[in-house]
């Protein structure tokens, strides 16, 4: 019996290890060397996931549609945002340390690498036994996607309705391999992105002016820009809207008050220039999956 993709489409998963318990749907397409496929829609932050080893013969890939996380491996923390790719090795350690599973769209893919006298997941033997390689090796792990992964994935979860066919057979283990092949297109011609200067000043700014009530408004001035075309920009190059960014910015110095100081909740939150405790407590667990009070220090 050839090995099956299993595909899952689950919201606010806990851990990767809890896949075959807590999956909602799952489909099997005849997939060789894939083990596991997954879409993940957490409408709201989670727990941190808790260290998990990756196997000896697999790796793993991450897309994320939107949103940010916080990977770690090993010792080493990562900061995904909209539109990254994240490589994982085997036998690597895996976790979000100490950030929580934040409020994200992505793909999840965890691939078994093929051994020197099995067919790879694709159509072309040779050719995608040099593909794994490459994969094995790339350097960086983390690296902007593209519009066509995008697709590729959106293309094979839009099949998981679909009865399993040898067209559907054929269809699948091509499409992976094209996504692969996109993906190292991506690692090799990674260029790491840079803030333009207006928008380097506007972050600037905002992590200045934390104890400010800042709006949209104020950042575009700050910039130099209208409102639209700032927004527009910040957006393009940070990944996430202005005003996510100053309320995101803002909690994580909550954190970091609350772990260190002997400021209550309200104190804190008012000092950060949030209009009321209950907003920022709202806020608060929106993008760390904790009340403020669990962060107070003892």
């Amino acid at each position: 019996m050839k090995p099956l993709l299993v595909f899952y489409t689950i919201s606010n998963m806990d851990y990767v290890h809890d896949l075959s318990i807590s999956g909602r749907e799952i489909y099997a397409f005849g997939a060789p060397n894939i083990i596991l496929m997954s879409r993940h829609d957490r409408m709201r932050a989670g727990h941190p996931m808790s260290p998990t080893t990756l196997a000896p013969g697999a790796m793993s890939l991450t897309f994320l549609i939107k949103g940010q996380q916080t990977i770690r491996v090993d010792e080493q923390e990562y900061c995904l945002r909209g539109g990254d790719v994240f490589l994982t090795f085997p036998n690597e350690i895996v976790s979000t340390g100490n950030s929580p599973q934040e409020k994200c769209l992505f793909y999840w893919i965890h691939v078994r690498i093929p051994s020197a006298d099995e067919p790879p997941f694709g159509l072309y033997p040779e050719a995608n036994r040099q593909l794994c390689q490459q994969l094995l090796q790339m350097r960086p792990r983390l690296f902007r996607g593209s519009p066509a992964i995008r697709r590729l994935l959106n293309e094979i979860h839009e099949k998981r309705h679909q009865p399993q066919s040898v067209l559907l057979d054929a269809w699948f283990p091509t499409q992976i391999t094209k996504l692969f092949y996109e993906v190292l297109a991506c690692g090799q011609a990674h260029v790491p992105t840079k803030l333009s200067p207006s928008i380097q000043r506007t972050i600037r700014y905002v992590d200045g002016h934390l104890e400010e009530r800042l709006s949209v408004a104020d950042l575009a001035t700050c910039a130099g820009m209208p409102v639209s075309s700032f927004k527009i920009q910040f957006k393009e190059q940070v990944e996430i809207p202005p005003g996510e960014y100053v309320l995101r910015t803002k909690i994580k110095e909550a954190k970091r008050r609350l772990a260190r100081q002997h400021a209550t909740v309200t104190e804190t939150a008012f000092a950060l220039g949030f209009p009321t405790s209950q907003y920022f407590a709202t806020v608060f667990k929106r993008y760390t999956g904790q009340n403020p009070s669990h962060n107070l220090r003892k």
